[in-house]
C-alpha cells in the first residue's frame, strides 16, 4: 500500500488497502492483464481483525464479481517498519492464456 510517488503509507486501512490494489492494477497492466486474470491473492497484515472490514470493502469494489481465492494471514511486523504498512499482498494471476 505504498504510494509508488510519495513513498508513504497512507493514514487509514481503507485508503492503504486503496493504493494496494492501484498498485496491484498497474502491476497487472504493465504485464498485459487485469485484476480479472488474479486466481490467488495471498494478504499478511499486521492487525487482521481490525483491519479486514475496510480491506473487505475495497476488496469487493476492486474484484467485483471475480472471486479469485483468498488467504489472509496475521504478521508481527514486516520488513521495512520505518514504512509501517498494514498489509502486504502476494498475487497469482494468469496472463494471455
Amino acid at each position: 500500500g505504498v504510494d509508488p510517488t510519495t513513498g508513504q503509507v497512507p493514514d487509514t486501512a481503507e485508503a492503504e488497502a486503496e493504493q494496494l490494489f492501484a498498485n496491484l492494477t498497474a502491476i497487472l497492466r504493465a504485464a498485459g492483464g487485469d485484476l480479472g486474470d488474479v486466481v490467488r491473492v495471498g494478504i499478511f497484515t499486521t492487525h487482521l481483525q481490525r483491519d479486514r472490514p475496510a480491506l473487505n470493502e475495497v476488496w469487493k469494489r476492486a474484484f467485483g464479481d471475480h472471486r479469485p481465492a483468498r488467504s489472509a494471514v496475521e504478521v508481527a511486523a514486516f520488513v521495512r517498519p520505518e514504512e509501517n504498512p498494514r498489509f502486504m499482498i502476494e498475487v497469482t494471476a494468469r496472463i494471455g492464456a
